[in-house]
């Protein structure tokens, strides 16, 4: 029974120490409430979604390694895992995101310009109504209050924001062992997402492609040298016996000659001639072949999943904002309620005077 008592006792002291205060004040908890999901409401309307697509790529062995390692093997082998390491770490380097700015179109820069964390998306949706309401005038204005100057940033300035930005937003991953990579990129515009992970993939085909090309094209650089030598050696043997037969008078069409020191002397320059076109011929043949399959390289990357246009944003920040709001608006009106009576001494229940004076007390307080 005593038990009972005790139980009951202390339901009733935090009802009257926790509840009573909060509906005496419901007013300033539901004002807090609603003013701060307002508010969270404005700020998430100038929060743009994050919209994500990617693309699934398996390394192959690079191509100069398959000429020099042949084998009977009819399907294209694949790459050995530090191979593949070292192709992520070039994608991650800021020489290749340089190489991807260059191809980049206008309007992918432009998303990249407003980085995706909360602060600047505020600063720049809040800009964005001023000039819309009051001109671009009042936009500068706003930038004075926040202490950003209106000159514009120099040419590298602008370059090291959009390679920071394009570094933060596309994330690339790999698994050794399978030798794939996969390349994310992160957009406001579900339409560039894309966009993004192909720059990527354009400059990542077109430097294996000319690294694949790099052997075969040290073979046709000599190739062509020796051919053009060869051709050279063979006009001079032409030109060496124009001028005999010039010397002598002897008519172009003439192949024997009456002198028997002078037909010595036209077999052996026309021997040589026909020695230099077979060597001409030889190195051209080598030339066309190595420049056959120069040509015939391609690159050792193969698009196993490209990138899409995504149907759905992947992440929201405007909800969480909005969740934020909601929740933090009720706390803080509590914390204030509870506070504010605790402050001024507030006494709820019977136990506090006891606890207070130190006398017992007969009977109950009233309520009202």
């Amino acid at each position: 029974m005593a038990e009972e008592k005790q139980n009951t006792l202390d339901l009733d002291f935090y009802l009257s120490r926790y509840v009573v205060p909060v509906l005496e004040w419901k007013w300033v908890l539901i004002i807090l409430t609603v003013g701060f999901f307002c508010i969270s409401f404005v700020v998430s309307l100038f929060i743009k979604p994050e919209f994500t697509s990617m693309a699934t790529i398996l390394v192959e062995e690079p191509r100069s390694n398959i000429s020099v390692n042949v084998s009977k093997d009819v399907a294209p082998r694949k790459a050995e895992g530090a191979y593949v390491v070292a192709e992520t770490e070039k994608i991650m380097s800021d020489s290749f995101a340089e190489e991807v700015l260059n191809i980049m179109p206008v309007e992918l820069k432009a998303d990249l310009e407003i980085p995706l964390s909360i602060g600047p998306q505020l600063v720049e949706g809040i800009k964005e109504l001023i000039k819309n309401i009051f001109g671009k005038s009042a936009v500068d204005l706003f930038k004075k209050m926040l202490g950003r100057e209106s000159t514009p940033a120099t040419e590298y300035l602008r370059k090291r924001a959009l390679l920071t930005e394009a570094r933060q937003r596309v994330s690339v991953t790999s698994n050794a062992g399978r030798a794939t990579i996969w390349i994310t990129g992160r957009t406001l515009k579900k339409e560039l997402a894309p966009v993004l992970v192909k720059s990527y993939i354009d400059v990542w085909t077109a430097v294996n492609l000319e690294e694949s090309k790099k052997g075969i094209r040290a073979e046709r650089e000599f190739s062509q040298a020796q051919r053009e030598e060869a051709n050279q050696k063979f006009l001079e043997a032409e030109r060496d016996l124009i001028e005999f037969k010039k010397k002598y008078e002897i008519p172009t069409a003439v192949k024997i000659a009456p002198d028997i020191t002078i037909q010595l002397e036209m077999q052996r320059l026309q021997s040589r001639i026909e020695a230099a076109k077979d060597r001409f011929d030889l190195m051209d043949r080598v030339f066309l072949e190595t420049r056959r399959k120069e040509e015939g390289i391609v690159g050792n990357i193969k698009i196993l999943n490209p990138p899409a246009i995504p149907l759905n944003p992947s992440k929201s920040s405007g909800n969480k904002i909005i969740l934020f709001g909601t929740l933090i608006g009720p706390m803080l009106g509590l914390l204030l309620i509870l506070g504010v009576d605790y402050l001024r001494g507030s006494i709820r229940h019977e136990s506090e005077i006891t606890s207070a004076v130190n006398i017992p007390i007969i009977g109950t307080i009233p309520k009202v």
